[in-house]
């Protein structure tokens, strides 16, 4: 496709944006977002109710110049709870550390679980998720 074809089809792309309503966010870019979650204790044996923490990072690489990214984020627990991450603003690329605590558990409960790293800005999409089993006292 030469250079004419590539400017009309970025024309109509742009002309089918604004009659659908749909939102291109500003950071939509080359700028890729990744991360981790580990779990600790990765394995609990004892009283209830267990304590867990969730550490990991959030990279953010391929950022333009002068190119501003918000990162908006959740964990999401095996048991369907949630929790909002404090927001992100990267002004070049870079790593931020994450983390948070989940408590939970009766005498008896054991089994396994995980805590999920969701990317909720600029677009939706689970990062990984950080296992974990318990067996309670």
């Amino acid at each position: 496709m030469g250079r004419t074809g590539r400017a009309a089809l970025a024309a109509m792309v742009l002309a089918a944006v604004a009659v659908l309503g749909v939102g291109i966010p500003a950071t939509a870019g080359a700028a890729s977002i990744s991360g981790n979650l580990a779990a600790h204790p990765y394995s609990y044996h004892g009283r209830a109710p267990a304590k867990f923490n969730f550490t990991g990072v959030i990279q953010v690489h391929g950022m333009r110049r002068g190119e501003t990214m918000n990162v908006s984020f959740m964990y999401v627990f095996s048991d369907g709870g949630t929790k909002m991450g404090r927001p992100l603003i990267f002004k070049r690329d870079g790593v931020r550390q994450i983390h948070t605590g989940w408590k939970f558990g009766s005498p008896g409960d054991q089994g396994t679980g995980w805590c999920e790293l969701k990317i909720t800005e600029p677009y939706d999409r689970s990062i990984c998720k950080a296992n974990f089993s318990y067996q309670m006292r």
